[in-house]
């Protein structure tokens, strides 16, 4: 074979390996081409969300479903962006610090306060000291209030400081036949005085009325009248005018009947907790047969509810009879003896409190009626 044919041979060889590195360099440049846009990808991260403050958390516009801001009364149209003060404050920081007052509206308020008229002094009818030591922390019980020279006792006044934590119910049994006329008269005319003293040393202190007769009298077979508890000093005085004295005839009257329906609670609503008082005032005794009865609910007035049940005989010069007597006893309580030119008021005032305050009770009695 002569040149020609040697340099045919080598034109088809090169022509051939041009077509491989052809091919080889169009994979190569496009495995950089991908190499080089991940490369690309990784090093530019995608920038982080902003971080928000707390106030702009709490300060920010809340946004509906509907794109309007909570509290924005417009007319509902399509979701719109947030608009440059919705973002202006969700920008902000911190809240505007509030106004100060100008010189002008501080000196105006000084002149308000100065111009305010000092509290009055409270009127002393001169009880006022009495009152304030009968106080819860007023010092009752000192020997001597306030330089009256009442000498309330220690034990009165710790006896008062009771009464008004627990409260005071009063229940008057009044015998309403004839011979108590004017012992019925007596308590209508000084029923105010009763009820002042009482509530001026227990405020909340209230009153019930259970008037008696006997049986076949104008009251019926019950024998009896009742006026429930109440703190109305006027109800109690319209039932007490409307007592007539009537009947009696013989000498026991039905003080069973009317026993009974004092110590029911229903009856009367008598308050849980409070102390409970009956004061029975006659000047007859009770049936025979109605004896053991009688006894049964005074001792159970006593020891199931804590009361007490006081007597006052006002037959006047004469001893209270034993079976009245019994009755304060088995009630927890005493019997007193009106005597002739005594005040029954003051008795009945006494006997609320008990015998061994009977000096402290005159010396308030005195202080406030004047007497």
């Amino acid at each position: 074979m002569g040149a020609a044919s040697q340099a045919q041979k080598m034109w088809l060889h090169l022509r051939g390996n041009s077509t491989a590195w052809g091919l080889s360099l169009i994979i190569h440049g496009v495995i950089l081409l991908i190499l080089a846009m991940f490369t690309w990808a990784v090093a530019q991260p995608e920038p982080p969300d902003r971080v928000l403050t707390l106030s702009e958390v709490i300060d920010a516009p809340v946004e509906t479903f509907d794109g309007r801001a909570v509290g924005d009364d417009t007319p509902v149209g399509p979701p719109r962006k947030s608009t440059a003060a919705f973002a202006a404050a969700r920008a902000a920081v911190t809240p505007p610090a509030p106004p100060q007052p100008t010189a002008l509206a501080a000196a105006m308020t000084t002149l308000l306060v100065k111009a305010q008229p000092a509290p009055a002094a409270p009127m002393d009818d001169g009880m006022g000291e009495l009152m304030r030591s009968l106080g819860t922390g007023g010092g009752l019980g000192s020997g001597g209030v306030g330089g009256l020279g009442l000498g309330v006792s220690a034990g009165f006044g710790r006896e008062i400081q009771g009464l008004r934590k627990r409260g005071l119910d009063i229940v008057l049994l009044l015998d309403a036949t004839g011979s108590m006329d004017s012992t019925i008269d007596d308590a209508r005319r000084r029923l105010t005085d009763v009820i002042d003293v009482v509530s001026f040393l227990v405020p909340d202190a209230r009153f019930g009325i259970v008037t008696y007769k006997d049986h076949g009298d104008d009251y019926g077979a019950k024998a009896i009248r009742t006026r429930a508890l109440t703190s109305d000093s006027e109800a109690v005085h319209r039932f007490l005018g409307g007592v007539r004295t009537s009947g009696g005839g013989d000498l026991p009257e039905a003080i069973a009947e009317a026993m009974a329906a004092a110590v029911n609670p229903r009856t009367l609503g008598w308050r849980q907790g409070a102390m409970r008082v009956i004061i029975l005032v006659c000047d007859a005794p009770m049936h025979e047969q109605d004896r053991p009865r009688t006894l049964q609910l005074a001792r159970r007035f006593s020891r199931k509810f804590g009361g007490r049940i006081n007597v006052i005989d006002v037959g006047r010069n004469r001893s209270v009879l034993p079976q009245l007597k019994e009755i304060a006893s088995y009630g927890g309580g005493a019997s007193f003896s009106l005597a002739q030119g005594d005040q029954f008021w003051r008795h009945l005032v006494v006997s609320v409190f008990g015998r061994k305050y009977t000096t402290d009770v005159h010396a308030v009695i005195d202080q406030v009626t004047g007497e």
